[in-house]
């Protein structure tokens, strides 16, 4: 797994989370498989 939109790797791979949103796993380059995090814009009050 590599880190897409919004996510971040530790130095021992660890994936962690840049944003709140939804996690959406999906191929890319390379048929490597990414993990991004899709902000959800906020309703507006």
């Amino acid at each position: 797994m590599y880190p897409g939109a919004n996510v971040g790797m530790g130095k021992d791979h660890t994936l962690f989370a840049l944003a709140e949103g939804r996690v959406r796993f999906h191929g890319g380059k390379l048929d490597r498989k990414y993990v991004s995090v899709d902000v959800m814009a906020e309703a507006a009050e």
